[in-house]
């Protein structure tokens, strides 16, 4: 392994958001068709690397350490 590589080390975090259809069909892989679609869709557009880049810049923000209203009183 090369100290000098462009390449970026570590997980990478995204996320797309799908809706839950819970219609009964007829043929049970037609969900998945559906849902291959929207994927496939999604992928094309911009939401995946706009959420990756909010979430960067709200951890370099506000850090690993802030809680949302989860604390105890």
């Amino acid at each position: 392994m090369k100290n000098k590589t462009k390449t970026r080390w570590g997980n990478q975090f995204g996320y797309i958001l799908l809706p839950m259809y819970l219609k009964k069909e007829n043929d049970p892989l037609e969900h998945v068709r559906r849902t291959k679609v929207m994927v496939d869709k999604k992928k094309l557009s911009l939401e995946a690397p706009f959420s990756y880049r909010l979430g960067a810049l709200v951890m370099s923000l506000l850090g690993p350490k802030v809680n949302f209203g989860t604390q105890k009183i």
